[in-house]
């Protein structure tokens, strides 16, 4: 069970603390603090501060919806300075509101006090005309959720990738589709949700959020490209090369996976000892998947030689890279 309603404890919070929850839970159930300075737009003064409440459902300068505990709460005991409140003192401020048209009233009953006296207050209220309905009912429709952007736009048709989904209204999320399959939620806030992208072919697809108020709609900002795995190979020409005589590293591209019948396109960097080799910095890949550097060897660079082939990746396949020892000298 996932909550959708926040109570502040003892209805007391800072500016920054109503700001921070509003991006988690879009409804709080209670009675607010609002400080100076809030309406004029300077710096709230936390040294000016008041308490209110209204006898309705409101939306707040904090952003969200607030469901009114305007009737107080039972104590049979003075507490935090306050006289006792008994049954009838939550049921002359019920009496009291009547005042409205269309009004709500709610009251808080701890839990630990003799359920006698709650029944007492529900019967009393009750006889004053007001009907109880669960939060929920008070609430507007909850809206759409809708995805502006997503981050990072690519990854490996393996799935495995964290994905911020950036938005609105993606509060209390019930699912994260991509192209219909079942991510999985790490995170989930009012605007923003992190999830892990399941497997999938290599295809563009779109990324739905859905949540209370429906699944959002299919838009160019939410698209997300799944990309095939690649397999990188290097060969030599010949292993080892006496120097002066030429050899020819060749690196060949194979999509492994869900790459949809498309051949990998792109560029191979060849390096020799982790320093590029000139004139192959980027060899284009043929038709055929492969790309070719040569190299003359001098006497001076007699040894064992690293050579690793990188593959840069396209739309459609994720980078790869191979490697070999080439040995200079007999």
């Amino acid at each position: 069970m996932t909550p959708t309603i926040w109570e502040t404890p003892h209805y007391s919070a800072s500016a920054a603390d109503y700001s921070g929850i509003d991006h988690i839970y879009q409804t709080r159930y209670e009675r607010e603090q609002f400080f100076g300075g809030q309406l004029t737009g300077i710096t709230a003064n936390a040294g000016h501060d008041f308490g209110q409440f209204f006898p309705y459902v409101v939306h707040d300068v904090y952003g969200e919806t607030i469901v009114p505990e305007d009737l107080g709460n039972y104590e049979p005991t003075e507490a935090n300075n306050n006289p006792p409140k008994p049954p009838s003192y939550i049921i002359g401020n019920a009496r009291a509101e009547l005042a409205v048209r269309q009004g709500v009233a709610s009251f808080f009953f701890h839990p630990y006090y003799d359920v006698t006296y709650l029944q007492q207050i529900v019967q009393g209220i009750q006889a004053l005309g007001y009907t109880f309905v669960a939060p929920s009912q008070l609430l507007p429709p909850v809206p759409r959720p809708t995805v502006t952007a997503v981050s990072p736009t690519a990854g490996p048709a393996a799935g495995g990738t964290q994905v911020t989904i950036t938005g609105t209204n993606l509060g209390g999320a019930t699912a994260v589709t991509f192209g219909g399959a079942q991510a999985t939620i790490v995170s989930d806030t009012l605007s923003q949700i992190v999830a892990v992208s399941p497997a999938s072919g290599a295809e563009v697809v779109d990324i739905l959020v859905s949540t209370a108020g429906g699944t959002s709609s299919s838009t160019n900002s939410d698209q997300f490209t799944f990309v095939g795995a690649t397999a990188t190979t290097l060969a030599s020409s010949v292993n080892p090369v006496a120097p002066g005589n030429p050899v020819t590293f060749t690196a060949t591209v194979t999509a492994r996976t869900g790459q949809g019948g498309l051949a990998p396109t792109g560029a191979v960097a060849f390096t020799d000892n982790g320093t590029t080799i000139p004139g192959c910095t980027a060899v284009s890949l043929g038709t055929n998947g492969r790309a070719a550097c040569a190299v003359t060897y001098s006497k001076g660079q007699k040894g064992s030689h690293t050579i690793t082939a990188s593959y840069s990746g396209d739309a459609d396949h994720t980078a790869s890279s191979g490697q070999l020892v080439e040995k200079v000298g007999r």
